[in-house]
């Protein structure tokens, strides 16, 4: 959604994805959170950037239902695959969140 992040917005109109000259890129909001997805932002930056978030906090929340989470951290772990991701909260995990969910993104480097 544009205008949700207007620095990130902003950050955009600059130069946009594919030229930002970072080492990382922390607490990554991506969809449905933002309108970046983290496939988009894998393929454009994989072996340039590290990506460290992923899961919007609104997913660890039991108002989201178990399929649409499995759903979101298994497109992760594929976009994942070739390295270049830690996966982390994109914001905070907020008193809602459920400890099964967090759980789950504890074990995501097993699968």
């Amino acid at each position: 959604m544009i205008g949700a992040n207007p620095i990130h917005d902003l950050m955009l109109s600059w130069v946009g994805y594919e030229q930002l000259y970072l080492d990382l890129a922390d607490c990554l909001a991506v969809s449905p959170l933002g309108k970046l997805t983290i496939e988009r932002a894998m393929n454009v930056w994989r072996g340039r950037i590290t990506v460290w978030g992923g899961m919007p906090s609104p997913l660890l929340e039991a108002r989201v239902s178990d399929v649409e989470f499995d759903a979101h951290l298994s497109r992760l772990a594929q976009a994942a695959e070739a390295g270049g991701f830690i996966l982390g909260i994109s914001d905070q995990a907020m008193p809602a969140s459920l400890w099964s969910r967090l759980g789950a993104m504890g074990r995501f480097g097993g699968r």
